[in-house]
């Protein structure tokens, strides 16, 4: 279970208008070759014109292996064009052991912070 709680001091790319943000949330995983590859995403609510956006939304995303990584992104969307806000990745072993909450920086705006939550829970095999 990933929770996505905020963002705090966003920066504002757009010239005229203020930024719409949502977060993007994926699976990092490794093929065969050990290439890189994204998973199954998830996605935030638009919180229109807003820098501190408050989402407080939980996802569940599957199928998550043991070794995969996370990474939240965070989008805005101000006068028609969609901004790289920046990200997080949170590694494996950082969720494994059981619940990681934080807030972190996001790479392209170290100001500009990430409040999550992330649960490794165990999906028991259904039969009907």
């Amino acid at each position: 279970l990933v929770t996505i709680k905020q963002a705090l001091e966003l920066r504002q790319l757009s010239r005229s208008a203020v930024d719409s943000p949502w977060c993007v949330c994926s699976i990092v995983g490794f093929d065969d070759f050990g290439k890189e590859i994204e998973g199954p995403i998830s996605m935030t609510r638009k919180i229109k014109q807003d820098l501190n956006p408050v989402w407080n939304e939980t996802h569940l995303l599957a199928p998550w292996a043991l070794g995969d990584s996370l990474r939240l992104t965070v989008l805005s969307r101000g006068r028609g064009m969609e901004r790289y806000q920046g990200a997080v990745k949170l590694d494996s072993p950082n969720y494994e052991d059981g619940p990681c909450e934080g807030c972190l920086p996001l790479d392209e705006a170290p100001d500009a912070l990430l409040q999550f939550r992330v649960e490794a829970v165990r999906i028991q095999e259904v039969t009907v």
